[in-house]
Formats: C-alpha cells, structure tokens, sequence
C-alpha cells in the first residue's frame, strides 16, 4: 500500500467534527477520485494528506512511513513525495513555462546557484521533456501570462511532476476553468496515470472528471459513505441524490431508460460509449 490513512479524525475548536475515522488506503498507479458535497471535509482531507494540516488522531502512512504529526527534516522528506496542485496554479505569471518548471528545482539546488537562479543543461532540457509531457512542448519559451486557464493548470503538473513524487493530490484543479480547460486539465492526469504510472488522488466536485478514475470515495459530514468503482458508486442513484451529488447525465439516462423498460448496460459512464451503445440498441430494435 502506497499511501495509507488509519482513523483519520479532525475538529476545529468547540465546532463538529469536520472528519470522523476517515480510513482509505491507496496502491501504487492507482487513480482516486474524492467526491461529496459542500461541508463534506474533502478540502480538510486534502490538507491532512499534503502534510499541511496536523489530524487529531489516527495516521497518514506514505510509503509505510508515518507524517501526519512528524516534525521538522523528517516531515519534509516524506512531504516531497507528494505533489500538490490548487486550482489557483501557484504559477509566476510573468516568466516563462519552463522558467517555472524550473523552479521546482530550486529547494535541492546549492544556495548560491539558487539565488542566481543557475540552472543546468541537464535541468533545462528536463524541464521542457516535463512541458512536452503535458502537452505544451510549443509553449515553453512563452510567459505564462499569455496562457488559458487549461495549460497554466498544465504547467503546475508538470512543475509538480518535475520534483518526483510518488503521489499528486489535487484539490479542484479544474473549479477556475471553462470546459475546454478542464477537458484538457483531466486528460493530463488521466493520461499520466495510465501512461506513466502516475498515482493520483483527485478532490472535485464535477462527477464527469470521476468517470476515468479507477476509485470513487464518497464522502459526507466527514464520514466516507461509499468507497468503489465509478460504476458501482454512480449505479446508486439513490445514494447520489440523497447526497445532493449529481450523476453523470449518461448514467442517469441510462438508469432512467432501464427503469422504462429498455434493456441496456449500466457501465457506459463514457459519453461517446453511452451514445454507441444507445445507437446499437436502437439499431437492434429497427432490424426486429
């Protein structure tokens, strides 16, 4: 197990508790997808994972190595194998995209070469394979200024991607962009988990972006309330609504069609898959 949280609970002062013996474990290339309503304490979790916020009891683990409540050099050396992206990119607008790439660099860079911002060969051309990973070989001389929302939330990747870790947790990557810029945020991290053998713990709240994950953690009050496949999580309408959780409109159509009458599959979650499958149902019953 790559990444594992035992009992993870957390209060802020005489308030509820935000999260409640939250307990989930991640295996290595896996894709998690987080999802529940406002409140939910999915950004607590964040936080708590990422190594930014202290729990009040239970455990994180990465690696085997427990840091939800290490200090100082430990911490920090267990904390850089998780990459964080926000989705305000945290991103120098004004400078290139491979200059920040490069920064990524700068906290296991000597001091002197740091502040000069000197930077190898070797780096450079690191930086700009990172930006080519991403989609944006075209882009790495160009200000990040000039960019859509969709590539500069690419360029934080790949900044992220350029440190090593072994897990990327994203908190509303995509909440900031247009459906162009998200299409294009998720088919990065989809594409860098399958292809790369990323692993990715994805927090959102549009289910569309869960359809690719391989886990969907449903969370509610700080409890989790469902924990499995897209399929089987979307497959309990019921649930969903009662969480104020829309489903993917493919599901639901399909669900509604099913209760109708129609004999169709519960799994095409996929758009397209949804609209092939619908075609060769009606195609079946055209030819008798």
């Amino acid at each position: 197990m790559l990444l594992e949280a035992a009992h993870i609970c957390k209060r802020f002062g005489a308030r509820p508790p935000v999260l409640t013996d939250v307990t989930f474990g991640l295996e290595a290339g896996e894709f998690v997808s987080v999802i529940g309503p406002s409140g939910a304490g999915k950004t607590t979790l964040f936080r708590i994972l990422n190594g930014t916020l202290p729990c009040d009891s239970g455990e994180v683990c990465i690696g085997g190595q427990p840091f939800s409540r290490a200090r100082g050099r430990k911490k920090r050396a267990v904390q850089k194998r998780i990459g964080t992206i926000y989705q305000d990119f945290a991103l120098v607008e004004p400078v290139t995209c491979r200059q920040n790439v490069l920064n990524a660099c700068l906290p296991d860079m000597p001091l002197p070469a740091a502040l000069l911002g000197l930077f190898s060969r070797a780096q450079t051309a690191e930086a700009e394979r990172l930006l080519a990973r991403v989609g944006l070989a075209d882009k790495c001389g160009e200000p990040v200024c000039s960019l859509s929302g969709g590539q500069k939330q690419r360029v934080a990747i790949a900044g992220v991607i350029a440190m090593q870790p072994r897990i990327i947790v994203l908190d509303e990557p995509t909440a900031m962009l247009d459906p162009q810029g998200r299409a294009e945020v998720i088919g990065t991290i989809t594409k860098l988990c399958r292809e790369n053998g990323m692993t990715v713990v994805l927090i959102t709240h549009h289910m569309d972006e869960c359809v690719g994950a391989d886990r969907l953690i449903v969370m509610s009050n700080g409890h989790i309330v469902a924990d499995g496949t897209p399929k089987d999580v979307f497959a309990d309408v019921a649930l969903m609504d009662r969480e104020g959780l829309s489903v993917p409109a493919t599901v639901r159509l399909i669900h509604e069609l099913r209760d109708a009458g129609w004999a169709l599959p519960e799994d095409e979650l996929d758009v397209e898959d949804c609209a092939d499958e619908l075609s060769d149902f009606i195609k079946r019953i055209e030819n008798g």
